[in-house]
């Protein structure tokens, strides 16, 4: 993907979270900042490394790659569902907003790992 595409494109869907996490969950300008920016990340590392979201040309992904990817989002999903579940006594908006957070930023570390990782590999670290 162009750079310049994938920069777009993370502008638009950090906005775009940033601006669920302010309308809808709660209206906290750093919260929303964090929201936009780990959105962004995700996408601009997933256009740097797409193999992570999906593998062009093959039928079937193997074992391990799938184990890991599929551990990874189980692991994200489980922290921000149950770390700020229903039962934790903060207002509902707030825990949309930091639901969308925890996500976000799940993701983008996790993404931020597999960069570093084959930049190690490469030499490049």
């Amino acid at each position: 993907m162009d750079r310049r595409l994938a920069w777009v494109l993370a502008a638009a869907v950090g906005g775009l979270a940033g601006g669920l996490s302010y309308t809808v969950g709660a209206p906290d300008p750093s919260l929303t900042a964090g929201v936009v920016l780990s959105y962004g990340a995700v996408v601009v590392l997933s256009a740097r490394h797409p193999d992570t979201v999906y593998q062009e040309g093959v039928g079937r992904v193997g074992f391990r790659y799938g184990f890991w990817s599929a551990a990874a989002t189980a692991f994200l999903l489980l922290v921000a569902l149950l770390g700020v579940g229903p039962w934790v006594p903060v207002d509902a908006g707030l825990r949309v907003s930091l639901g969308l957070f925890v996500l976000g930023a799940g993701y983008a570390m996790w993404l931020f790992g597999v960069s570093y990782a084959r930049a190690k590999g490469d030499g490049g670290a």
